[in-house]
């Protein structure tokens, strides 16, 4: 019953956070989604995560591709470092596109600096996932 109460806890605490939990059984690419899935490693202290946060990720146009076109999942590196060793990221931001599968298919370390540059690398891995 103890056990219970500290998965309910932390599950509490990640949705209170906006940490998601992911595990070896629901890691992306092992439990069955349609989308290529998007990546974004970051870190509370990193400057280049913070402009992309603030000026890149909440474009609108951005918006629409990732919530239409992909899965997008925020890793913050000081909280799950188990997902960041998964995908060998060693530094911050850090973007990483997979198959729906879970295979990479590119990665860029370092800050996006603008709303298009994102959005061209967005409909590329697209193109290059379609099937």
């Amino acid at each position: 019953m103890k056990l219970r109460w500290i998965a309910l806890l932390s599950l509490g605490l990640a949705t209170l956070f906006g940490i998601t939990i992911l595990s070896n059984t629901n890691i992306p690419g092992s439990i069955g989604y349609e989308k290529p899935i998007y990546y974004f490693f970051y870190s509370d202290n990193c400057p280049g995560c913070r402009i992309m946060e603030e000026e890149v990720l909440i474009d609108e146009m951005v918006q629409d591709v990732l919530d239409s076109d992909f899965v997008f999942i925020r890793v913050n590196t000081g909280w799950d470092k188990g997902l960041a060793r998964r995908y060998r990221v060693y530094g911050v931001p850090a973007n990483v596109f997979t198959k729906p599968d879970g295979t990479e298919v590119a990665r860029i370390v370092g800050p996006i600096g603008s709303p298009g540059e994102l959005l061209e690398i967005l409909y590329q891995v697209l193109d290059y996932t379609e099937d």
